[in-house]
Protein backbone atom coordinates (compact mmCIF):
# COMPACT_ATOMS: atom_id res chain seq x y z
CA UNK A 1 0.00 0.00 0.00
CA UNK A 2 1.55 3.76 -1.19
CA UNK A 3 1.20 6.51 1.33
CA UNK A 4 1.75 10.20 0.22
CA UNK A 5 4.77 11.21 1.47
CA UNK A 6 3.92 13.70 4.66
CA UNK A 7 4.76 17.28 4.60
CA UNK A 8 8.57 18.52 4.88
CA UNK A 9 8.26 20.79 8.23
CA UNK A 10 11.93 22.02 7.46
CA UNK A 11 10.63 23.98 4.25
CA UNK A 12 10.31 27.20 5.72
CA UNK A 13 14.27 26.96 7.02
CA UNK A 14 15.36 25.47 3.62
CA UNK A 15 13.31 28.63 2.15
CA UNK A 16 15.54 30.98 4.50
CA UNK A 17 18.58 29.26 3.69
CA UNK A 18 18.08 29.57 0.30
CA UNK A 19 17.00 33.36 0.53
CA UNK A 20 20.19 33.92 3.04
CA UNK A 21 22.67 32.80 0.62
CA UNK A 22 21.65 34.56 -2.66
CA UNK A 23 20.87 37.85 -0.77
CA UNK A 24 23.76 37.60 1.82
CA UNK A 25 23.96 41.45 2.69
CA UNK A 26 20.86 43.27 3.74
CA UNK A 27 21.13 46.30 0.62
CA UNK A 28 20.99 42.91 -1.73
CA UNK A 29 17.98 41.44 0.40
CA UNK A 30 15.81 44.99 -0.10
CA UNK A 31 16.82 45.62 -3.49
CA UNK A 32 15.46 42.60 -4.05
CA UNK A 33 12.34 43.17 -2.12
CA UNK A 34 11.57 46.41 -3.65
CA UNK A 35 12.23 45.36 -7.51
CA UNK A 36 10.09 42.23 -7.23
CA UNK A 37 7.48 43.42 -4.49
CA UNK A 38 7.04 46.77 -5.53
CA UNK A 39 8.53 47.92 -8.78
CA UNK A 40 7.25 45.20 -10.66
CA UNK A 41 4.15 45.78 -9.79
CA UNK A 42 3.89 48.97 -10.34
CA UNK A 43 5.88 48.97 -13.47
CA UNK A 44 2.60 46.41 -14.69
CA UNK A 45 0.05 48.81 -13.26
CA UNK A 46 1.64 51.44 -15.20
CA UNK A 47 1.85 49.45 -18.40
CA UNK A 48 -2.14 48.86 -17.69
CA UNK A 49 -2.63 53.06 -17.59
CA UNK A 50 -0.27 53.86 -20.45
CA UNK A 51 -2.65 51.37 -22.96
CA UNK A 52 -5.90 52.86 -21.45
CA UNK A 53 -4.19 56.42 -22.54
CA UNK A 54 -3.17 55.25 -25.32
CA UNK A 55 -7.00 53.83 -26.46
CA UNK A 56 -8.37 57.65 -25.48
CA UNK A 57 -5.71 59.24 -27.54
CA UNK A 58 -6.31 57.11 -30.48
CA UNK A 59 -10.12 57.62 -29.69
CA UNK A 60 -9.68 61.79 -29.59
CA UNK A 61 -7.25 61.51 -32.91
CA UNK A 62 -10.58 59.85 -34.52
CA UNK A 63 -12.80 62.08 -33.40
CA UNK A 64 -11.28 65.48 -34.06
CA UNK A 65 -10.24 64.37 -37.61
CA UNK A 66 -14.02 63.52 -38.30
CA UNK A 67 -15.36 66.88 -36.70
CA UNK A 68 -16.64 65.24 -33.79
CA UNK A 69 -14.29 66.41 -31.09
CA UNK A 70 -15.28 69.73 -28.42
CA UNK A 71 -14.11 73.16 -30.67
CA UNK A 72 -11.41 74.67 -29.07
CA UNK A 73 -8.42 76.65 -30.52
CA UNK A 74 -6.06 73.71 -30.09
CA UNK A 75 -8.34 71.16 -31.81
CA UNK A 76 -8.90 73.64 -34.24
CA UNK A 77 -4.75 74.18 -34.49
CA UNK A 78 -4.07 70.45 -34.69
CA UNK A 79 -7.22 69.38 -36.85
CA UNK A 80 -5.30 69.54 -40.09
CA UNK A 81 -2.82 67.51 -39.17
CA UNK A 82 -4.80 65.01 -37.03
CA UNK A 83 -6.94 64.20 -40.75
CA UNK A 84 -4.10 63.15 -42.09
CA UNK A 85 -2.89 61.35 -38.95
CA UNK A 86 -6.19 59.55 -38.58
CA UNK A 87 -6.37 57.23 -41.41
CA UNK A 88 -2.61 55.59 -40.77
CA UNK A 89 -3.12 55.19 -37.29
CA UNK A 90 -6.24 53.45 -37.96
CA UNK A 91 -4.21 51.43 -40.45
CA UNK A 92 -1.78 50.29 -37.68
CA UNK A 93 -3.99 49.87 -34.84
CA UNK A 94 -7.46 49.48 -36.28
CA UNK A 95 -10.52 51.27 -35.14
CA UNK A 96 -10.10 52.74 -31.85
CA UNK A 97 -13.26 51.94 -30.48
CA UNK A 98 -13.00 48.36 -31.30
CA UNK A 99 -9.19 48.05 -28.94
CA UNK A 100 -8.92 45.46 -26.38
CA UNK A 101 -5.57 44.80 -24.22
CA UNK A 102 -5.20 41.44 -22.62
CA UNK A 103 -2.95 40.62 -19.99
CA UNK A 104 -0.02 39.73 -22.70
CA UNK A 105 -0.51 43.26 -24.29
CA UNK A 106 -0.27 44.59 -20.77
CA UNK A 107 2.97 42.14 -19.44
CA UNK A 108 4.63 43.31 -22.93
CA UNK A 109 4.06 47.19 -22.52
CA UNK A 110 5.74 46.31 -19.10
CA UNK A 111 8.45 44.89 -20.32
CA UNK A 112 9.25 47.62 -22.81
CA UNK A 113 9.04 50.65 -19.69
CA UNK A 114 11.31 48.50 -17.78
CA UNK A 115 13.91 48.52 -20.45
CA UNK A 116 13.12 52.54 -21.01
CA UNK A 117 13.74 53.05 -18.04
CA UNK A 118 16.72 50.65 -17.18
CA UNK A 119 17.94 51.82 -20.31
CA UNK A 120 20.57 54.44 -18.81
CA UNK A 121 22.65 51.53 -17.95
CA UNK A 122 23.09 49.59 -21.03
CA UNK A 123 23.83 52.87 -22.68
CA UNK A 124 26.30 53.58 -19.84
CA UNK A 125 27.71 49.95 -20.88
CA UNK A 126 27.99 50.84 -24.31
CA UNK A 127 29.95 54.12 -23.83
CA UNK A 128 32.20 52.71 -21.60
CA UNK A 129 34.77 51.47 -24.06
CA UNK A 130 34.29 54.83 -25.90
CA UNK A 131 35.03 56.92 -22.66
CA UNK A 132 38.58 54.61 -22.20
CA UNK A 133 39.11 55.04 -25.39
CA UNK A 134 38.85 59.32 -25.65
CA UNK A 135 40.41 58.85 -21.98
CA UNK A 136 43.59 57.00 -23.82
CA UNK A 137 43.75 59.71 -26.23
CA UNK A 138 43.90 62.79 -23.73
CA UNK A 139 46.47 60.89 -21.89
CA UNK A 140 48.32 60.60 -24.67
CA UNK A 141 47.74 64.13 -26.28
CA UNK A 142 49.55 65.53 -22.59
CA UNK A 143 52.27 63.15 -22.95
CA UNK A 144 52.85 64.79 -25.60
CA UNK A 145 52.51 68.43 -24.81
CA UNK A 146 54.88 67.13 -21.65
CA UNK A 147 57.50 66.11 -24.03
CA UNK A 148 57.76 69.50 -25.78
CA UNK A 149 55.81 68.89 -28.90
CA UNK A 150 54.00 71.47 -30.82
CA UNK A 151 50.82 71.61 -32.20
CA UNK A 152 50.02 72.71 -35.18
CA UNK A 153 46.72 74.77 -34.66
CA UNK A 154 45.45 75.57 -38.24
CA UNK A 155 45.55 72.09 -39.53
CA UNK A 156 44.74 70.66 -36.13
CA UNK A 157 47.90 67.96 -36.64
CA UNK A 158 50.69 67.46 -34.06
CA UNK A 159 53.70 68.76 -35.41
CA UNK A 160 56.84 66.58 -34.07
CA UNK A 161 59.33 68.72 -33.47
CA UNK A 162 60.26 69.87 -30.79
CA UNK A 163 60.43 73.46 -28.93
CA UNK A 164 63.17 75.46 -28.73
CA UNK A 165 63.37 75.09 -24.95
CA UNK A 166 63.73 71.39 -25.85
CA UNK A 167 65.91 71.23 -28.77
CA UNK A 168 68.92 72.21 -26.31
Amino acid sequence: MLHSPRPSTRAPGILFLVLFVFCSSAATLAEWVFTVLIKAPLLILLSAVSLLQLRGILQFIAAAAAKQAAKNQVGDLLRPYLRELAPVLTGVFGKADSLSFNLTHVLLTAVLLAVLINGGGFVSALAAPLQRQTREMREQVRETRALGHVADTKSGRMDWQRTASHAS
